[in-house]
């Protein structure tokens, strides 16, 4: 073995991050640590990779941005930093800052559907929906991909409902009423029953743990069904504080997500944060949830 061929190897068996698993439960500190691998190895792209993946699961999006602006400072033409970079900004929600390093990513890999995927939910999100219909069709031109058959169709939802062809999710409609051809028999008087004094219900211990659901969305920001089970679970546990990050993630991805709005304005409210719960339920109770809808 020569002696590039030894010191890349020595440099993999000696990288921590290499060896972390990417989980929501790798510490921030962890993942400090890596970004100082990426920092002394900016080349290594398999450091750079899994200290993004690690930072994305973590939902610390600063730190994605930053890991890509260090790297792409030592090599402006690294295409995979461009992406992140991207992504980082506009998970947190800086759409206009993103949609340029998105358009700069395709020039270098026009091939790639992602990024269209990314950029038509920036341009859903400032209002463009030309701009946003025409990058989702990008994307579905170009996902051939077997395994994201369900992205298809986030994609196809998306560009329904701004077309206004779908309507805002959460609302279905009512069956109309059908009166009964024959007049039913009126029912026969039940005989007494003894009263028994009920005995007073025995109340559900809370869950043990919220992490199977928080696995779920951790891999697909889209996971909505996910979330809405992660807050069940944490607002059992009382974790409100929690819940409040979680659902902020959540309709920053997806905007129309009816229950992560009603989930988040019943995460102000056991916080005491009145004005910030009204808002939200508000929002979710325009958006067909009528539990939030209670006066």
């Amino acid at each position: 073995m020569g002696l590039l061929g030894l010191s890349l190897a020595l440099g993999c068996a000696t990288s921590e991050c290499l060896r972390l698993p990417v989980s929501t439960k790798i510490s921030t500190a962890a993942v400090a640590r890596c970004h100082l691998e990426v920092r002394d190895a900016p080349d290594r792209r398999d450091i750079f990779e899994r200290a993004i993946k690690l930072a994305w699961a973590r939902g610390l999006y600063p730190e994605m941005v930053a890991l890509s602006k260090r790297v792409l400072r030592h090599d402006a033409s690294r295409s995979d930093a461009r992406y992140y970079y991207a992504v980082g900004l506009r998970k947190l929600g800086q759409c206009d800052a993103a949609l340029p390093h998105y358009e700069a990513y395709t020039k270098l890999r026009g091939d790639d559907p992602d990024p269209y995927f990314g950029m038509g939910l920036c341009h859903e999100a400032l209002g463009d929906k030309n701009a946003a219909e025409a990058a989702f069709r990008a994307y579905l031109s170009r996902e051939k991909r077997e395994d994201r058959t369900a992205w298809r169709k986030k994609a196809l939802g998306h560009m329904a409902r701004l077309s206004g062809v779908l309507p805002i999710v959460g609302r279905s409609p009512v069956a109309p009423k059908v009166k009964p051809l024959v007049k039913p028999l009126a029912p026969r008087p039940a005989p007494p029953v003894a009263k028994v004094k009920p005995t007073p219900p025995t109340p559900p211990a809370p869950p043990a743990s919220c992490d199977q659901h928080a696995k779920a969305f951790a891999s697909d920001p889209f996971a909505t069904k996910a979330y809405d089970a992660f807050a069940e679970c944490a607002l059992k546990r009382k974790e409100h504080a929690k819940v409040v990050k979680t659902m902020k993630m959540a309709i920053r991805d997806n905007p129309d997500f009816a229950r992560g709005w009603f989930q988040l304005g019943r995460a102000y409210q056991a916080q005491g944060k009145a004005q910030q719960a009204r808002r939200a339920l508000a929002r979710a109770c325009k958006a067909g949830v009528n539990q939030a809808c209670a006066p």
